[in-house]
């Protein structure tokens, strides 16, 4: 305010600079809201309608920071391999907010953006304790309360089942010793084959996880995959076998004694695998079908000429998908189950 002046007042700055997004109008207001923090020493002048002048004494106006609140995540945990992202967010900074690493150290694979995203795919395991600073753009600082981040190793199912292949089942639950009978190293009399056990996503269908497993002669395979706990389709690949699916989305683990826990049993009836797509062997055994030697998912002409090939040379004792019936001689004891699924049309059913 000002007293003395004769036709009017107008202020304005004689001497200083006021802090960033305060104005001083020329009724006198000094108003605004500060974005820069320190002290600032100024003099104000006033003039009157005559001219004349007045200035007052040093008036010094310090800007402290303001309150910056850092609100952590809720979620505190992760996995090994698995993807993460949390965020952490501010309130109060002025000017833009950048986020940095107070105290502590990240688990290996995470990192934290500027923007207050915690992401990446962490590698390490363990309990990470943290606090995040904010830095607004005027310099005033926050600083969040302490966050532990635990990161576990990871989550593994084991996907127990049964299973016959068609052309290498002799009876009684049992198959042929094919890996012994095409003389494979190290191979056992109790396994058949070697299988490979697909997880699809229960709603997309899409390919998640592909392990091979030791098919054994009654029917057994094993495959663990580093997944976590859930729903998901199963797929069995071989050689010279129609792809096939189980019918519906499983969830594992499951318990069904005696076999040991995730266990799925498509011998038992056509309707474990999708479409019924699986062959009758005896009264309750069902098997995969026989005969897709080039995996095109169908059992037609376009398989004979491998195993015309492989049966004309007398091939004996090698690992070969033309060895249908797996007792160790490509020969035309192989051809009868491959010459009644070609003439039905068998092809895989799945999305």
């Amino acid at each position: 305010t000002q007293a003395g002046a004769v036709g009017g007042a107008t202020f304005s700055i004689n001497t200083g600079t006021l802090p960033t997004g305060l104005t001083l109008s020329t009724a006198g207001l000094l108003s605004g809201t500060p974005t820069q923090t320190g002290s600032f020493p100024i003099n104000v002048k006033v003039t009157g309608g005559n001219a004349c002048i007045g200035t007052g004494s040093t008036y010094t106006l310090v800007i402290g920071c303001q309150t910056i609140t850092v609100t952590n995540p809720v979620t505190t945990t992760g996995t090994v391999g698995v993807a993460f992202s949390q965020t952490f967010t501010q309130t109060g900074a002025v000017g833009g907010a950048t986020f940095t690493i107070n105290t502590g150290i990240l688990p290996t694979g995470l990192s934290l953006s500027t923007a207050g995203v915690l992401s990446g795919t962490p590698t390490q395991t363990g309990s990470f304790p943290i606090t995040v600073k904010v830095t607004g753009g005027n310099g005033c600082i926050g600083i969040g309360v302490n966050y532990t981040l635990v990161i576990s190793g990871a989550s593994t199912i084991t996907v127990n089942l049964k299973l016959f292949l068609q052309g290498y089942y002799i009876g009684g639950s049992t198959m042929q010793p094919v890996l012994n009978n095409q003389n494979v190293f190290l191979s056992t009399p109790t396994q058949a084959d070697t299988v490979t056990v697909e997880l699809h996503h229960p709603t997309t269908f899409a390919l998640i996880d592909s392990k091979k497993a030791v098919l054994l002669t009654n029917g057994k395979v094993s495959a663990t995959f580093t997944q976590p706990a859930g729903q998901y389709y199963i797929a069995i690949k071989h050689r010279n076998t129609i792809q096939t699916w189980s019918a519906n989305a499983e969830s594992f683990p499951i318990t069904i004694p005696p076999f040991p826990n995730d266990f799925y049993d498509f011998t038992s009836a056509a309707s474990k695998a999708m479409g019924n797509n699986m062959v009758q062997l005896a009264t309750g055994v069902w098997a995969m079908f026989t005969g897709d030697l080039n995996q095109d998912e169908f059992i037609d002409g376009n398989d004979f000429p491998a195993f015309d090939s492989d049966s004309f040379n007398g091939l004996s004792g090698v690992y070969v998908a033309t060895d249908m019936n797996g007792d160790g001689f490509v020969d035309g004891n192989d051809f009868p189950v491959f010459d009644s699924n070609s003439f039905n049309g068998i092809s895989s059913q799945h999305p």
